[in-house]
């Protein structure tokens, strides 16, 4: 294999490839990239058996080849070569880098030991726009769970029906809900992990105006310009989450989100377990009254808003509280209360995006809920 390409290039591909190398394994070779040189490009994986990321880049090939190379070693040495262009050579299991300044030579693994990648038939295919997939991702994963005793729950529902996808997560203390237009498809419901999903929102770049989403019973494939994620699926029946969703309100509020962020910030930081850092409000007929208590001190902070319905009193963990009101994205939010043991539902003010949050509230050490 004799190759040459651009080194930032190639330090950005082996960056993305190897966010999923298994880093401790008994098969030494799934601890490395798979490094292949055809025709005009390089192409790069990373796989650990449960999902797999291949990112292909240019380059001026000679003579075609592939090896197995540590990934930390072979990351390290790329990404300390200056800018231009760098030459890559094998000779038996021996690879050999260079640039104008600096020569490495490193020992790598056969590549016919390397695990094949698990062909995904195209059972189901599905084409949206790249922007609204990060915001899919990027509006749910943060609620799923991060338990591995829960591995279910540790996935993303994704459901097509008709031209909508929609994404829910939920951990047992919050719940999120996203929809998107697509292209017109069939009706396709599938449980993947969240951490693929986020390294795929990862990859999606500018120069991505799509992504191809192929799916079989096992495997889903997502595929970018130069990158391709291949997650395992998780198998099992998603919690029927509408039921979950309270139907009736009695007190409603609108809030400029970033303003209800700084004053969360501002009131919770006297708490120093972070874990579970209770926050209370009080809503009153024109403001939003917070309070925070802990072993260090207390805190109070007073937000106008607009506020229909009951005056109410409810606390909540102000960490799951935040995480839902920084992945918004909307200029103001509404949060719909019932009673102080219920749910709070988080939706936007507007019509400008299609998403619903649900955060359970805590019980006080004064016996409100």
């Amino acid at each position: 294999m004799k190759f040459s390409c651009l080194a930032n290039e190639l330090a950005i591909a082996l960056q993305n490839a190897s966010k999923v190398v298994a880093t401790r394994s008994s098969l030494a070779v799934i601890e490395g990239i798979l490094l292949e040189a055809t025709q005009d490009h390089v192409c790069l994986v990373g796989y650990n058996f449960d999902v797999a990321i291949t990112t292909t880049i240019d380059a001026k090939v000679e003579a075609e080849g592939k090896i197995v190379l540590g990934a930390k070693l072979f990351t390290e040495i790329v990404r300390r070569i200056p800018e231009g262009v760098v030459q890559v050579e094998t000779q038996d299991l021996h690879l050999k880098i260079t640039n104008n300044s600096s020569e490495f030579n490193i020992v790598g693994l056969e590549a016919n030991e390397y695990p094949e990648l698990p062909q995904v038939a195209a059972e189901n295919t599905i084409t949206m726009d790249a922007e609204k997939f990060k915001n899919l991702v990027n509006k749910t994963t943060y609620a799923a769970s991060t338990d591995e005793t829960k591995l279910l729950y540790t996935g993303v529902l994704m459901s097509t029906s008709g031209k909508s996808m929609t994404m829910v997560a939920l951990d047992g203390f919050r719940l999120a809900i996203k929809k998107e237009a697509i292209n017109p498809t069939g009706e396709i419901s599938i449980i993947c992990p969240s951490k693929s999903l986020q390294e795929v929102a990862r990859l999606v770049s500018s120069a991505d105006p799509e992504i191809f989403i192929d799916i079989s019973s096992s495997y889903a494939m997502f595929q970018t310009s130069n990158c391709k994620v291949i997650s395992k699926l998780l198998e099992g029946k998603f919690l029927d989450y509408e039921t979950t969703i309270p139907k009736e309100f009695r007190t409603r509020i609108v809030v400029k989100t970033q303003d209800f962020i700084a004053s969360i910030e501002r009131t919770s930081v006297i708490v120093q377990d972070k874990l579970k850092a209770p926050i209370t409000l009080e809503l009153r007929k024109m403001s939003v009254h917070l309070s925070c208590e802990g072993s260090t001190g207390w805190a109070n902070d007073e937000l106008p808003c607009s506020v229909e319905g009951e005056e109410l009193r409810i606390s909540f963990n102000s960490r799951l509280l935040l995480e839902a009101l920084r992945v918004c994205g909307t200029e103001e939010i509404c949060l719909k209360f019932l009673s102080d043991i219920s749910p709070v539902v988080l939706e936007p003010a507007t019509d400008e995006e299609n998403f619903l949050f649900l955060v359970l509230p805590v019980r006080t050490n004064s016996g409100t809920d």
